[in-house]
């Protein structure tokens, strides 16, 4: 018998100046999934440099990503 999972994969960038700082990646697992309540978020700083002149910015970056995984996962445990 087939079983199927759903999952979600998002990824964002963080640019100041047409360079990247950092990146962000995001997985949210479906309700039927066994891995749904363990989504996950990572950054990784590309330029520290940049981002350490520009935590703020990239921060808030960072806090719009964190938006954007919240309402996939709002889609995924609706009914």
């Amino acid at each position: 018998m087939l079983q199927s999972n759903k999952s979600i994969s998002l990824s964002g960038r963080s640019m100041i100046d047409n360079q990247l700082a950092a990146t962000f990646s995001a997985n949210v697992y479906g309700e039927n999934d066994e891995r749904n309540n363990n989504d996950n978020i990572s950054m990784i700083v590309a330029n520290s440099k940049l981002y350490d002149d520009n935590k703020v910015a990239v921060r808030k970056d960072l806090q719009d990503f964190q938006k954007l995984v919240w309402a996939e996962q709002d889609k995924a445990t609706s009914k």
